[in-house]
């Protein structure tokens, strides 16, 4: 090889090795800022980093009703009670009062249902329905007695103490209470008071058919009138008049003497001026309960006119 060759050579190797040096340097360079900047992390609204989503807790609102009575010495209590710890205290005292067979709980447990007073006097408080017949309704604070128990609310009501309300059933004054208090929610009603309302207030009322009678009683009618006269200027307005029983008897009378007095009341309405065109009456029988049948007070509620 020529020493020409050699010296050219030579400088060839001092260049390549000069650019690659070069772009080394650039590289690292390069590289050194890319370290040196600040990386931004993605921005998350405070709100949503905040954001819990827990599961609703139900708002114990509802008053704890039960009803309990006893047929032949076996007493079975239905109703709803806050909690299982709650059924199972209740199922021991049940079982301590009247033994292994002889009781029936058919507690359902709710979460939204309040604690009622009375469980805190829950030893003992079963004797008091150990015969038969003995019936009772429990609805919050109020304990209402019926069947052969009826005679023992003054000493219920030593046993639990003043802050629980202990009465017995009496039909004839509940219905007239109840009949004063919708003539006086049909009285304060303003002339322009919606069909609505008039039929709220007459929901209040409670109609005392004698027994086997679809003869609305004399201290029902002035309800009727009064809510007769609100009603007739609502052209526009239509409802249904409901008739129901309890199961006491055969089903198929009952449905019978329920339409008979949806009927009774329908007539009456209308005969005070109400367009027959605005009502309907239909009778349920007793497929629609809204209380117990087992109990009096229970088919005391169950015998009723609605309107809707």
């Amino acid at each position: 090889m020529s020493s020409n060759n050699t010296h050219k050579q030579g400088q060839w190797a001092k260049w390549t090795g000069a650019a690659v040096a070069a772009l080394l340097v650039a590289l690292l360079f390069r590289g050194c800022n890319d370290w040196g900047q600040t990386v931004q992390a993605p921005k998350i609204d405070p709100a949503v980093v905040n954001k819990i989503d827990a599961p609703a807790v139900p708002v114990a609102n509802k008053l704890m009703q039960l009803a309990g009575f006893n047929n032949n010495g076996k007493f079975t209590l239905n109703g709803t009670v806050p909690t299982d710890a709650i059924k199972a205290q209740i199922d021991a005292e049940l079982k301590k009062t009247f033994g292994d067979g002889n009781y029936v709980n058919n507690l359902a447990v709710a979460a939204d249902v309040k604690p009622a007073g009375w469980l805190a006097k829950l030893a003992g408080l079963f004797d008091f329905f150990k015969v038969s017949g003995a019936e009772v309704t429990f609805n919050g604070d109020a304990v209402t007695l019926s069947g052969t128990t009826g005679s023992l609310s003054e000493k219920l009501q030593t046993f639990l103490g003043d802050s629980i309300k202990v009465s017995a059933l009496d039909i004839a004054n509940a219905s007239k209470a109840a009949t004063g208090n919708a003539l006086d929610t049909l009285n304060a009603l303003k002339p322009d008071a919606s069909g609505k309302e008039i039929l709220d207030a007459l929901n209040l009322q409670i109609i005392n058919f004698a027994s086997g009678s679809a003869v609305i009683p004399a201290e029902n009618q002035a309800v009727l009138k009064k809510a007769a006269t609100l009603l007739k200027d609502k052209k526009d307005f239509t409802f249904e008049i409901g008739g129901h029983a309890d199961n006491v008897g055969n089903e198929a009378a009952n449905l019978t003497l329920s339409e008979k007095r949806a009927a009774a009341v329908r007539d009456f309405l209308v005969k005070n001026g109400v367009a027959d065109t605005m009502l309907t009456a239909k009778g349920y029988g007793s497929s629609i309960p809204v209380a117990d049948n087992a109990t009096e007070a229970g088919r005391f509620k169950n015998r009723r006119i609605e309107y809707r």
